[in-house]
């Protein structure tokens, strides 16, 4: 593969063998099959067909070549044998190891990593300039410390040095790509700072603004973009793929109580998420740490729904969103087998909200295998919708009403007339319980969100 180029999914099919080690210690949820799997359906985002498989059992990875001789002899000769375009390794492969793996194997086929591969992925489906950078920012920080396999054939030659030549004397092409890179890096780098300049700028009028902020946060694939759809009436980009979504977007939304809220789609989470995107995507995530409710869709279709989630709920704790309130939005209820539902009233929480929960929900010998998953969870915390065809959205919107209400802090205010402006953006942004009149100003008691608090302590008695 050229250097600092894309793999193009336009051209023509390619085929591909897929590469795993199985460790008695492995730290993912996912089984070895199930991660082989997944890595071929990200392959498909590619139109790379996944034509064979190849595990290796081992104790931990081989330092050197990933897998044993002898397997990598086999792996060459399976390639050979079905005509392989690409192997594909499940973990991110050290600059070494790839460089012997592709020594051993040929140059018949581009061995790449699951790292590699999400990359490419990230660069076909970027669309805004932001996004854009953020990959090639990536790309280019993944690349820099494999330059020395790309060039092992050059090492040694000492090229374009000496007297009145641009570059210093016996410098190696290698040691001119790695400072290249580096220009370019530290060149991409500040783009993005001054694109983050102006995300700061927005960020600070949405934060001022009393207006609550939701984020969507889930599994790729997840349903995040057709549910902003659902909820704002919008049409952003939707594909039933992985990644379709890259770019943050945000959306004005109104609640049952008609207050209005903004909502965020984000980028979606997989397992091994490579550490290079989410270091250049950092500014992206934002929203999803400045958020005062997440909503984390959640694919039942799935038959690995469980796993997908806890990758989710990891993630956000390792960028420290972790304590931040959140829904669990089960979604894609109308694709599973037992699609049998119920209303039952939750008074318990909020007598006005109904929470939509399978039928005959206090046995769980009735609950849908797939839903399961959601049985050791509060059930106030948890919303049964179909992004698609609309089920369940009237209540998930009256979970997330009742959600932010529990941030609200209750106060008692009177504000003078000549200070009625506040009286617009107390009805505006707060609940109002009561209010009275007398010849000063207007009484209220009110629960008002945390943001506007400071601003209305003046007026508190």
């Amino acid at each position: 593969m050229a250097r600092f180029s894309f793999y193009n999914p336009h051209e023509n099919s390619s085929r591909a063998l897929v590469v795993a080690v199985e460790t008695p210690s492995a730290a993912c949820d996912f089984t070895t099959q199930e991660s082989l799997s997944e890595l071929s359906h990200l392959a498909e985002t590619l139109n790379i067909t996944t034509v064979g498989k190849l595990v290796q059992k081992l104790v931990a990875p081989v330092h050197s070549t990933y897998i044993g001789s002898g397997k990598l002899l086999e792996l060459k000769h399976m390639a050979q044998s079905l005509m392989c375009d690409f192997i594909i390794f499940d973990d991110e492969l050290s600059p070494s190891q790839q460089s012997n793996i592709c020594h051993a194997v040929g140059k018949s086929f581009q061995v790449i990593d699951r790292c590699s591969l999400i990359l490419d992925i990230f660069a076909a489906h970027a669309t805004t300039k932001e996004g854009k950078l953020q990959v090639k920012l990536a790309h280019m920080q993944y690349m820099l410390p494999r330059l020395k396999g790309m060039w092992s054939h050059l090492l040694g030659e000492q090229t374009r040095g000496g007297i009145g030549s641009r570059f210093g004397q016996g410098e190696s092409q290698l040691e001119i790509d790695r400072r290249l890179s580096r220009e370019k890096i530290a060149h991409v780098k500040q783009q993005l700072a001054a694109l983050e300049i102006q995300r700061k700028v927005q960020r600070s009028i949405r934060s001022s603004s009393p207006l609550y902020k939701i984020a969507l946060v889930g599994y790729t694939n997840a349903g995040k973009s057709t549910l902003l759809n659902r909820i704002s009436h919008s049409s952003t980009y939707v594909k039933d793929e992985l990644f379709a979504t890259l770019d943050s977007t945000t959306r004005s939304i109104t609640l049952p109580d008609t207050r209005r809220a903004v909502l965020s789609d984000t980028v979606g989470f997989i397992q091994k998420l490579p550490t290079e995107l989410i270091d250049a995507f950092k500014s992206t995530l934002l929203d999803v740490v400045s958020a005062d409710l997440l909503l984390c869709v959640v694919d039942v279709s799935s038959a690995h729904a469980e796993k997908e989630m806890n990758v989710v709920l990891s993630i956000l704790n390792d960028i420290g969103a972790g304590s931040i309130p959140y829904l669990i939005v089960a979604n894609k209820i109308d694709r599973i087998a037992s699609n049998s539902y119920a209303h039952a009233s939750e008074h318990e929480v909020s007598p006005c909200v109904e929470y939509l929960t399978p039928s005959n929900s206090s046995s769980a010998h009735t609950q849908p295998n797939e839903l399961a998953l959601f049985n050791s969870i509060d059930p106030t915390n948890v919303a049964y919708i179909s992004a698609e065809t609309g089920q369940g959205i009237e209540t998930l919107l009256q979970m997330i009403s009742h959600k932010l209400m529990s941030q609200e802090t209750y106060m008692v205010l009177h504000v003078a007339y000549k200070d009625s402006s506040f009286i617009s953006l107390i009805h505006t942004y707060g609940r109002v319980v009561h209010e009275t009149y007398d010849e000063q100003g207007t009484q209220l008691c009110v629960y008002v969100p945390r943001k506007l608090v400071e601003r209305l302590k003046p007026f508190e008695l």
